[in-house]
């Protein structure tokens, strides 16, 4: 069956045209060469470019037999369909025309045809051992392959249509100066040889760390490029001609034309350190005395970092540290140091951040000092609950996706900033999905910022610090690691690359504190190997009868379970030594929600939880608070802006008369702003502990801050006790983290830490430690990396219990309760509510809720006025 054109795409409902297969491969081929640059090699020293070349335009070539054809046109085929599946035989066609140069070796020529024949495949990159499997063994299943493809090949040289198609890609895929055609391909096919072929250079065998990267570099680079150029079909085939070198991003040729929907990004983008040297100017006021002192540190950091960040992106084979105590300006100085980096490098800007709570708030926080939004094609807030997508119009790619053209750039990284979860970045480079995939090709000369890298699971030290290898030299990538807490990964993780300070001499910020103390540590009797824990009602009677009756008092619990008992014990504890009643922020707020259908403001839950504390017959009302997971984000900021936030009309409830109590999970540990009298936290890992510290008399106001660390027991009807529970790393008893830091803490002569001590020697003790008596890491997943087990490596989770978990969103108002099914008429809309993350707990669902699937996703509902929901404790 002849045609009168060989497609690539057919058309759609809307009247767009059919994407010819020519003007496809081509344009496949020349945005993969734009998304590399001429530097670029494979570990063999082959010119990346050279292989993009040959992939991208042999990608789909097979889509020029008959049965391929009619497959798109929707004809029926009177065939199996395994005769027009493309992947394979595209594949055999790569790995001819990758061998007629005499720059690529055998090994890369096979490494083109494995990435194309698995060009569509959406949960990993290819597994070299599993395609030597699949590919080369003497089953029937792959003799029966190869015989459909020799009929598939010889198909395409039956029809005339057909093979002057692949003539021309093929004259345009081979070696400069080669003479070829469809024929002598054929003449070159052979089962045998090609079985051969790829037998022998994917034998299984230590590939190494660059072999992976290089695998995952040119699928990765065919994934995005495929689906951008069918994203755009043939408005993309018109702006590559306006374009005469492949080194032109197409991205930025694309957004400055006027021939397309996409808007284009400001033309002077406020991203820049100029805006963000002006935004600090104007926010941080004149001080005297320890504050004044305290902004010029600040200013000194960020000014040093952005110095020495000048020298960092020079040098080869070398990461930035920026480590300063909490509240001495690490987020400006990051941003700043990126910005600068970027302007340096013509890189995108990559912020990854732990936890997704962090993200929204560091998201406004941008917003405001940019003047952007998240739509914005220059900004981008990518993790599982955010609405990803850039405003660049929504035509959709093939079916494989299903991804518009906005949300392809957004989720591809290609903005200015993007803001993200570690997870997210590291989850994209080890063994990627092809969603994941299109990530990387961005990555290329960019700037990545980690901030906290001690949150990253101990399980996964060492394949980060593999991952991070392969940023910096394969992607050319500028990787600096932001924290209070450094955990020395590149130190004691590897010495193929080398650390570098961006901030001067730390201790000049250490010593600081030494002098000025904010806080002091305190160990309790309780840690140890030979105390007892805690039980709950002793550690609530010692947070009810504080010796200063006005001490705020925040305790900080492992797991949600016990911080329930521990809030349980504590408000009876609360109502026995007032003998009356107490105000708890929880019930307050949801009982108000549920009167009006709509969250309250600020000042009015502030005003709501004083009246009722005035209301009672009791001189001394304590207020009581709950945080953890299991609260909507959106209500758990309110509680934490009702207790802090100075920026508002009313007092803040941690500055009224009335003592405040808050129990919580470690939810309030990192970028939560809010500051108490004292802290005490179940034992955790030193960086934890730092991190609760900073929760504690945050700007040197009033009499030092303490934080009390003790060890909690294990909550009725549970075994262990919290802090094994959360802090253990591949089964109970292994518990690197958890035992080095009882071991620093115990060798303590004195059970009280100055801040100053506690910031400087003791974590570098506990580090110390952890290195080298623990070996902290799995060796098991750098093996996956460096032996290349990509199926292996695609069943591992940076965050394991995420797999147990859903997308619950939580119902509140009366907009959200009609949006969900649950009132009488819909406010707003159903993807709307779906879509803001400020609903959302990550949890395993109840039994009973409600549904609704959008899409390819599916949410789970529940009613916060029903039992599922705890006014105080949120989903049950």
């Amino acid at each position: 069956m002849e045609f009168e054109q060989y497609i690539s795409h057919p058309g759609d409902e809307q009247g767009e045209d059919p994407i010819l297969l020519t003007d496809h491969l081509r344009a496949v081929s020349h945005v993969m060469q734009s998304d590399l640059t001429e530097d670029v090699t494979t570990a063999q020293g082959v010119e990346l470019q050279t292989l993009a070349k040959v992939t991208g335009l042999t990608h789909d070539i097979a889509k020029a037999t008959t049965w391929a054809q009619q497959h798109l046109r929707g004809i029926p085929l009177d065939y199996s369909e395994e005769y027009r599946y493309h992947g394979f035989p595209s594949a055999l066609v790569a790995l001819y025309c990758a061998e007629t140069y005499d720059t690529v070796d055998r090994r890369d020529a096979v490494l083109a045809a494995l990435v194309v024949a698995h060009h569509h495949k959406r949960s990993a990159p290819p597994d070299p051992t599993h395609s030597k499997q699949i590919y080369t063994s003497n089953k029937q299943n792959v003799v029966n392959r190869y015989r459909v493809v020799e009929y598939q090949l010889e198909n395409i040289g039956q029809h005339s249509g057909a093979e002057a198609v692949a003539n021309e890609i093929l004259e345009e895929a081979v070696a400069p100066g080669y003479s070829t055609s469809w024929s002598d391909f054929l003449d070159w096919y052979d089962n045998e040889r090609a079985m051969d072929t790829l037998a022998q250079a994917l034998a299984s065998r230590a590939r190494g760390t660059r072999y992976y990267g290089d695998l995952i570099r040119l699928w990765s680079t065919l994934k995005h490029a495929d689906q951008l150029a069918a994203s755009l079909g043939t408005d993309l085939t018109i702006h590559l001609e306006d374009i005469n070198e492949t080194s032109e991003s197409v991205w930025t040729t694309l957004q400055g034309s006027e021939r397309t929907s996409m808007r284009p990004s400001a033309e002077n983008s406020n991203l820049t350190t100029e805006t963000l040297e002006r935004f600090i100017e104007c926010e941080l006021p004149e001080e005297t005395g320890i504050k004044g002192r305290l902004n010029k540190l600040r200013n000194q950091a960020q000014e040093q970092t952005v110095k020495n960040v000048e020298t960092l992106v020079e040098m080869e084979d070398s990461v930035g540290l920026v480590t300063l105590p909490t509240g001495f300006g690490k987020t400006f100085a990051g941003l700043a140091a990126g910005l600068r980096a970027c302007e340096l490098t013509g890189g995108n800007f990559v912020y990854a951040l732990p936890y997704t709570s962090i993200l929204d708030q560091t998201a406004t926080e941008i917003e405001r000092i940019f003047d952007v939004d998240v739509t914005d094609p220059s900004f981008t807030l990518h993790h599982h609950l955010s609405t990803t997508l850039s405003n660049l119009g929504e035509k959709y790619t093939d079916a494989d996706i299903g991804r518009s053209v906005g949300a392809l750039h957004a989720e591809s990284w290609r903005s200015d900033l993007t803001l993200t979860t570690t997870v997210q970045l590291f989850e994209s480079l080890a063994a990627p999905t092809g969603r994941q995939a299109t990530k990387l090709p961005a990555l290329q000369d960019a700037v990545v910022v980690l901030d906290e890298p001690q949150a990253i699971p101990e399980r996964w030290w060492k394949i980060v610090v593999d991952l991070i290898g392969i940023l910096v030299t394969q992607y050319d990538a500028t990787v600096i690691l932001m924290t209070a807490t450094q955990p020395r990964l590149i130190e004691y993780g590897t010495n193929q690359l080398e650390s570098t300070t961006l901030v001067g001499d730390r201790e000049v910020y250490v010593d600081f504190l030494k002098e000025n103390p904010r806080v002091e540590y305190v160990i309790d009797e309780s840690i140890g190997s030979d105390t007892k824990p805690i039980d709950y009602r002793t550690a609530a009677e010692r947070l009810a009868t504080s010796p200063v009756s006005e001490d705020d008092t925040l305790a900080i619990c492992n797991t949600r379970a016990s911080a329930r008992e521990l809030h349980a014990r504590t408000e009876d504890a609360l109502v026995s030594s007032v003998e009356g009643t107490i105000v708890k922020v929880g019930e307050v707020l949801n009982r108000e929600m549920e009167r009006t259908g709509v969250s309250p403001s600020v000042d009015e839950l502030r005003t709501l939880v004083v009246d009722e504390a005035i209301r009672s017959t009791e001189e001394e009302v304590p207020i009581l608070a709950y945080l953890s997971g299991d609260i909507r984000p959106d209500d758990r900021q309110l509680i934490i802006n009702a207790l802090y936030d100075e920026d508002t009309e009313t007092e803040p409830l941690l500055a009224s008369e009335h003592r405040v109590i808050m129990i919580s999970t470690s939810v309030v540990e990192a970028g939560v702003d809010i500051s108490f009298d004292k802290v005490y936290r179940d034992i955790a890992p030193i960086p934890n502990i730092v991190q609760s510290g900073g929760r504690c008399n945050r700007s040197f106001d009033g009499t030092m801050g303490r934080v009390t660390i003790w060890t909690l027991a294990a909550p009725p009807d549970r075994d262990q006790i919290p802090s094994r529970v959360i802090h253990g790393s591949r089964g109970t008893e292994d518990l690197p983290l958890l035992h080095a830091t009882e071991e620093v803490l115990t060798a303590e002569r004195s059970r009280t830490i100055p801040e100053g001590r506690m910031v400087g020697e003791i974590v570098d003790q506990f580090y110390r430690h952890i290195n080298t008596q623990y070996d902290p890491g799995s060796d098991t997943l750098a093996k996956y990396i460096r032996d290349c087990r990509v199926n292996d490596l695609a069943d591992e989770r940076m965050i394991e219990e995420i797999d147990d978990y859903e997308d619950v969103v939580i119902c509140s108002t009366a907009a959200e309760r009609n949006a969900g099914g649950m009132g009488e008429s819909t406010i707003i809309s159903e993807e709307t509510l779906l879509k803001r993350s400020g609903t959302h707990v990550s949890a395993q669902p109840p039994a009973q809720a409600t549904t609704m699937d959008v899409g390819n996703s599916e949410y789970y509902l529940v009613d916060a006025q029903s039992e599922h929901y705890d006014p105080v404790f949120g989903l049950e």
